[in-house]
């Protein structure tokens, strides 16, 4: 995105997101409200050249099939990889959806994790999710690092269409879209409705909870009751606790409660 970018650091990463039903859930941060791929690795340059036109397909596919105007997103966190080319080609095509007819005085926020983990290869884009995720769940966007002067080969960043994100920003709510792409012609687009993480509501218990507690340790069991007896209030954790003492934890030594 910037002049003195030369490509990324690599990173290692293991992630795990639990999708659950809308009916069902104990806890939101985001709901899913599309998802779509394409592939343009058969091209004449060779596979691991970008290509805008195939982005920009995807773009208008997804938010269509959605139902969603892309000028309702207020923040992508793209692929964002560092190499000049590529991060060009991502937000030039991003330009022809998310930026034509955008009130200038509300431009896209955008930002990426890979200057701040690296690239995670097959996790990276499992690695933006969660980002955004803890985004929503702190009502904060983290800043981007390394971002110093923005590449004229990208318009949209030096004519107000784009604002990286380069200071910890408020998170207002909203729609967001994630990219990820990789350098053999996958492309990925996802929407996510945020906002405050929400949890299933229930009505306070009118008598005494029991809650089973395990610890391989009394220590471990003290800081256990300690901890619970500071969110007794959030149904959430107590249900939580209970799911887990579902099944057998075993050791040499326990103590249960």
């Amino acid at each position: 995105m910037f002049v003195s970018g030369d490509g990324y650091a690599t990173g290692e990463g293991a992630v795990v997101i639990f999708i659950q039903k809308s009916s069902e859930f104990k806890r939101r941060y985001a709901s899913i409200i599309h998802i779509k791929s394409n592939m343009d690795g058969f091209k004449e340059k060779g596979a691991t050249f970008p290509d805008a036109e195939m982005k920009t397909k995807l773009y208008e596919e997804v938010y269509t099939q959605a139902g969603v105007d892309p000028l309702n997103v207020t923040y992508v966190e793209t692929n964002g990889t560092g190499i000049q080319s590529e991060d060009a080609e991502e937000l030039n095509s991003m330009a022809e959806i998310f930026c034509k007819g955008r009130d200038p005085n509300h431009p896209l926020l955008i930002g990426a994790v890979k200057p701040s983990v690296g690239h995670t290869d097959a996790v990276s884009g499992l690695c933006s999710v969660i980002k955004v995720l803890l985004a929503i769940d702190r009502s904060l966007i983290p800043k981007n690092l390394s971002f110093s002067i923005p590449n004229p080969k990208i318009p949209g960043l030096v004519n107000d269409g784009f604002k990286v994100v380069v200071e910890n920003t408020p998170w207002g709510g909203g729609l967001v879209g994630v990219n990820s792409f990789s350098c053999f012609g996958s492309n990925v687009h996802v929407i996510l409705k945020g906002g405050k993480t929400e949890s299933l509501k229930r009505s306070p218990s009118p008598v005494p909870l029991l809650i089973p507690f395990s610890g391989s340790t009394k220590e471990a069991v003290e800081y256990g009751l300690e901890r619970i007896s500071e969110v007794t209030g959030d149904p959430y954790f107590i249900s939580l606790l209970h799911e887990i003492s579902k099944s057998n934890i075993y050791g040499e030594k326990m103590v249960n409660l």
